[in-house]
């Protein structure tokens, strides 16, 4: 064929092949014991195992940069859609034990004793039960839709999983660089790294979510091309935010951004299905389909080199599992929400590891001393979760009744609001009373009042360089380094300040808005300078445990400059929200003169 050589021919003969064997999978595997994702490995492991042996086959490698990059943002994206924010909360009890707990154990019951079992360094060790921390619901998922499941009891496994991916990519980041690099092992710096990497990853996700959602329904584009490709850039697109321009968690920031961005959005009718479901729920399965068949291929040499102390490594993470799902029942007891047997012996059977564990393994260097032991020990739990327990699952299913929690498992409405409505009518009220469009813009305009404020009084009174607040906001997400070089900006800097401080300036805003409801303008100034005063104190003295630097800027000019921030939010969000309440009651006024053109008296209609 002219304009293709050889080469060419053959990979787009290649991925019609995979194409036609993912939808061969896909249709046959609903009629089996294992889902999809089991049946890709396992052909994956056996095209491994040939492409070692026969020059023929090309030998598939997986890339992991592309896979923690590229594919893990669109599938965390693709599964965190469906996470409604009301019910996270309703769960957060048994869903925050789960999360927090997972990777401690997982360090301590599974790392530890690889370490001494494996013959390397504890470090190493602890390296490797960082990596497997991670659970995967890909292929419990498909087993859970067979049956009657609880929507909470799957609320907590597809919740487990995101959250612990995101916090497993971090934790493993952070201890990778110190293991491997050249750094000091201080725990606490580890510690405190983490969670800014973490907190800081919070608001950017909230905020892109946020926005992009109320840009889809701007454009009413909700089920369109235009609305459905700005929801594919939203995953890929914060991740390398958060990741690449502010060294922030680019996994938790796209989970946030799902969530808020799934709520902003909303759906034209709850029953409805809809294109942006269809849309997704493809790219979820092509995309997870092409990771499970490249994995299997990865690892499928690797499996010929495992010998059974490099096996124990199996029974071990059962064992960090069990701890997790049945040890910690005195703990829910004590908040109030203990669990049924039934859910713990799903959640023992649904902790799957999948892809992440492996993909942060073949990041490490080529010359790592212990990447071949720790390749085998992670590829032999990542076939063993994803081959057998899927069986376990489904076998324990059909014998089970799956007991429902004496609460309603779903309340009626999931919205925030009904949740905090439970929770607190007092708060509820005020916040189905704010105005988060003009809390938004008063955000942004009390944010500039701050920024313009800090630069023209710091060099006036301090004689220093204009940008050293602004090198001190940057330093948030790039980290102290940014504070050597005061008397310049370079763009990066730049555009990371920005994005924080009006990253923060919005949430104070949010955070800020209910408290001022039903205010006049005058206690509205005085409640918001007060605010600016707390978030004075809890920026400059409690902070300061992650963001050292912000000693040295605790002056009468910072309070000063807080005191006027609240003042001008508080004030500037009154005035926006009785311009909104005035057009809006333009807006239902009716002439009462006389009956309208289809013959309905306008004093009915309000």
């Amino acid at each position: 064929m002219e304009g293709f050589g050889h080469g060419q021919s053959l990979l787009i003969a290649a991925l019609c092949g995979f194409l036609l064997l993912v939808a061969m999978v896909r249709h046959y595997a609903p009629r089996s014991v294992l889902p999809a994702e089991s049946w890709l490995l396992v052909v994956g492991i056996g095209y491994g195992l040939l492409a070692a042996e026969a020059a023929a086959f090309p030998a598939i490698r997986l890339n992991p940069e592309l896979v923690i990059g590229m594919l893990l943002p669109v599938l965390v994206f693709a599964e965190g859609r469906h996470l409604p924010i009301g019910l996270v909360l309703r769960a957060a009890s048994p869903l925050a034990l789960l999360v927090l707990l997972s990777m401690p154990l997982a360090l301590a019951v599974i790392g530890l004793p690889m370490a001494w079992l494996a013959d390397i360094p504890l470090w190493h060790g602890l390296l490797f039960g960082a990596a497997v921390a991670a659970t995967d619901p890909t292929t419990a998922g498909p087993v859970l839709g067979r049956f009657d499941i609880p929507k909470r009891l799957e609320l907590l496994i597809q919740g487990e999983s995101i959250f612990n991916d995101a916090i497993t990519v971090v934790v493993f980041t952070a201890l990778a660089g110190v293991v491997i690099g050249a750094g000091d092992f201080s725990l606490g710096e580890i510690t405190i790294a983490t969670l800014r990497s973490m907190l800081l990853a919070v608001p950017i996700g909230l905020l892109t979510g946020w926005l992009l959602g109320l840009l889809v329904r701007h454009w009413q584009e909700q089920n369109c091309m235009p609305g459905l490709t700005l929801t594919l850039a939203l995953p890929i697109g914060t991740f390398l935010l958060s990741e690449q321009l502010l060294h922030a968690s680019g996994i938790i920031a796209v989970v946030f951004a799902a969530l808020a961005f799934s709520h902003n959005r909303r759906r034209e009718t709850e029953e409805k299905r809809e294109l942006y479901d269809d849309f997704w729920e493809y790219l979820g399965e092509l995309g997870s389909s092409a990771l499970y068949f490249a994995l299997g291929a990865a690892m499928g040499p690797q499996l010929l080199s495992l010998n059974w102390r490099l096996a124990l490594v199996i029974p071990l993470l059962l064992a960090s599992r069990a701890l997790l799902i049945y040890a910690t029942g005195p703990l829910l007891r004590l908040q109030g929400c203990s669990l049924p047997t039934s859910w713990r012996h799903v959640l023992m059977l649904g902790g799957l590891r999948g892809a992440v564990p492996a993909a942060l393994i073949l990041m490490l260097p080529l010359d790592y001393a212990y990447r071949d032991e720790l390749l085998v020990m992670g590829f032999s739990l990542v076939a063993y979760s994803i081959v057998v327990h899927p069986v376990l699952l489904k076998y324990y299913l059909e014998k089970a009744t799956i007991a429902e929690l004496p609460a309603p498992e779903v309340p009626a409405s999931t919205r925030p609001e009904a949740v905090m409505a439970d929770m607190s009518p007092w708060l509820s009220r005020r916040l189905d009373a704010s105005a988060w469009g003009a809390a938004a813009i008063a955000g942004v305009i009390a944010g500039v009042v701050f920024l313009v404020l800090e630069m023209t009084l710091v060099p006036l009174f301090q004689q220093t360089s204009p940008w050293v607040p602004v090198r001190m906001m940057a330093a948030i997400g790039l980290g102290a380094e940014v504070l050597q070089s005061p008397t310049a900006i370079a763009l990066d800097v730049g555009l990371a300040a920005m994005v924080v401080h009006f990253t923060l300036s919005l949430i104070y805003a949010w955070l800020l808005a209910p408290f001022l409801e039903g205010t006049k303008p005058f206690t509205a100034m005085f409640r918001g300078a007060l605010f600016g005063l707390v978030i004075y104190a809890v920026n400059f003295y409690l902070f300061t445990i992650l963001f050292p630097w912000f000693e040295e800027a605790r002056t009468w000019l910072t309070i000063a400059a807080h005191l006027i921030f609240g003042a001008v939010l508080a004030t500037s969000y009154c005035h926006l929200r009785d311009v909104a309440d005035g057009r809006a009651a333009d807006k239902n006024l009716v002439v009462e003169d006389g009956p309208d053109i289809a013959g309905n008296d306008g004093r009915e209609k309000r």
